[in-house]
């Protein structure tokens, strides 16, 4: 019984030794953490897109820190119902300061102006920005004609840059860009780290050309435009020959 308790002492004696040098090595080596310093303008590309029900849609918004900026942004979105708004990324700070918003509809929502809110906070501030999402009459269809146009483009690349190769995988999210505008059909389809833009011409030779877009996600502006002409030679296109709608 003796041992038993000479044991017993021994162990808590060792416990609280550990602790205190725990302790003291906190102190000498305190975890500092990052402090939110400075301000931010809150930007969107553009404050409102078109959808449909059981459609979906993107918002590109940023932010622009001010010279003495640092620490991170935190952010999240409240939404209306019938919609359904997911962030790539939820901090952003000086160097990774871009972000999407993916949105999608529900098939019962309302044939209105909805509405989402981004909220940014920084150093203990808050900002708003109020995005709209137009919902209109349309009927969703599926995107096979719109891949086969997209995988047109795919031997191109071969050589050029293999970075783009899975923005012709199956791993994707899809919408049509701009319901009701005829013609020209319009598709979006969006991968890990690429929106891409898909348009093409529905009538017959020779106006049945096609044409593809490619944004960075990490990025604001558009990196490359190609076009495929009705023979089925394809040649890139200065981005803003691309054709978009309603500023987007």
């Amino acid at each position: 019984m003796k041992i038993f308790k000479h044991f017993i002492s021994v162990f808590f004696i060792a416990a609280i030794v550990i602790l205190n040098y725990g302790c003291h090595e906190d102190e000498d080596n305190p975890i500092i953490p990052a402090k939110d310093k400075g301000e931010f303008t809150l930007n969107t590309k553009y404050p409102a897109i078109r959808s449909f029900p059981e459609g979906g849609g993107i918002f590109v918004i940023s932010i622009s820190p001010s010279p003495d900026f640092e620490g991170t942004v935190k952010l999240s979105v409240e939404t209306e119902s019938g919609i359904t708004a997911k962030l790539n990324r939820t901090e952003l700070n000086d160097k990774d300061s871009v972000a999407d918003i993916i949105i999608s509809t529900s098939k019962n929502i309302a044939l209105d102006t909805n509405s989402i809110t981004l909220k940014a906070t920084h150093n203990g501030k808050e900002k708003l920005l109020k995005l709209f999402i137009v919902v209109l009459s349309w009927d969703k269809d599926n995107c096979d004609e719109a891949k086969i146009k997209r995988d047109e483009f795919k031997n191109w690349f071969s050589g050029k840059s293999s970075k783009y190769q899975e923005i012709f995988g199956s791993e994707f999210t899809e919408f049509e860009t701009y319901p009701q505008i005829l013609i020209v059909e319009h598709r979006t389809f969006i991968t890990k780290n690429y929106e891409v833009r898909v348009c093409y011409h529905v009538m017959v030779p020779p106006d049945d050309w096609s044409k593809l877009r490619i944004r960075d996600r990490n990025r604001l502006v558009p990196e490359i435009a190609l076009k495929r002409e009705t023979d089925g030679s394809i040649h890139e296109i200065p981005v803003d020959e691309y054709p978009t709608f309603d500023g987007y």
